[in-house]
């Protein structure tokens, strides 16, 4: 009886693995990570028993737990079938405890347009981030800059941008601004930006005062409301943020300092305001430090950004 029953769940893996194949082959489900080794209940997260035999796209399903790494159990119609993903958001949602890593997702279950990978930040901040490729900026508005495009190891967006002109008087202002990718519908952004130079005006993190076209429709960044981390030199005194993201004053300020030769970031969750208009980020400055193209003092660099 026991060699029945291994013979059986044999049989099934390899199935199993014919279609894991075809999948590879033709982009039809997850292909980011091998399945962990082992699944039994421990608390919300996952754990994988190999001797469990895990359900391929378009299987019928009960739960999330019984279909394949990447795919959740979802559907209109009974019974339920292994179906891939909405967004990031939603599969952690189906199985908290998905680790980190390229998913395909397919939120339009009309089929008539194509799933696309991602990569998906399970962990940090609640989890559910998609992060943010070059190709994903569908609009964007440069004035008075030169913006540098570039991928980091997981193929996200790195955007630096260096300001050319003073922006006062009739100077041209600089600023830039971008809008994302709406296939996946997104109400917060998560980006690293780093700061060097100098700058008596600027806004920042959401404030639209110095962008005039394209602008981020985000909400300002609120103290107590918006999350701020891993800040260096983000106000004249300490490295913790001041609040302040729309200045243009004689006084000092985390960007109008005398050590403008060292970097300044800080990494921050902005929420949307508006899901009806384009959205993205964007920052703008004026009365700068500046030079012709990517030779200037005072520049900017947005990475790891992430939606959700």
């Amino acid at each position: 009886m026991l060699n029945r029953i291994r013979l059986g769940r044999l049989a099934a893996l390899a199935k199993l693995c014919s279609f894991v194949g075809l999948c590879s082959a033709f982009g039809c489900g997850y292909v980011g990570y091998e399945a962990p080794s082992s699944r039994q209940a421990q608390g919300n997260a996952e754990v994988f028993d190999p001797a469990t035999v895990l359900l391929p796209l378009d299987s019928p399903c009960e739960s999330a737990a019984q279909c394949a790494l990447g795919l959740e159990c979802s559907g209109v119609a009974s019974p339920l079938r292994c179906a891939l993903p909405l967004s990031c958001k939603s599969l952690l949602e189906a199985r908290p405890g998905h680790p980190d890593g390229v998913v395909s997702l397919q939120p339009d279950r009309t089929g008539i347009n194509p799933p696309f990978e991602v990569f998906c930040d399970m962990q940090r901040d609640g989890g559910g981030w998609m992060l943010i490729r070059p190709e994903m900026v569908t609009s964007s508005r440069d004035s008075g800059v030169t913006s540098v495009v570039e991928t980091d190891a997981a193929g996200g967006l790195v955007l630096t941008v260096y300001a050319n002109y003073p922006g006062c008087g009739p100077s041209p202002l600089p600023y830039d601004a971008r809008h994302l990718d709406e296939r996946v519908p997104w109400t917060q952004i998560r980006y690293t930006q780093l700061f060097v130079g100098r700058s008596v005006c600027f806004s920042i993190f959401g404030d639209e005062t110095r962008i005039f076209a394209n602008p981020p429709n985000l909400l300002p960044w609120t103290r107590d409301i918006d999350a701020i981390r891993d800040e260096v030199r983000m106000s004249v005194e300490t490295d913790a943020f001041d609040g302040t993201v729309s200045f243009c004053q004689s006084a000092p300020s985390f960007w109008n300092h005398p050590v403008a030769n060292l970097p300044r970031q800080a990494t921050v969750i902005l929420r949307r305001k508006s899901n009806t208009t384009k959205a993205g980020f964007g920052t703008g400055v004026s009365c700068t430090d500046y030079g012709p193209g990517t030779s200037g003092p005072t520049w900017w660099r947005y990475s790891e950004i992430y939606v959700r």
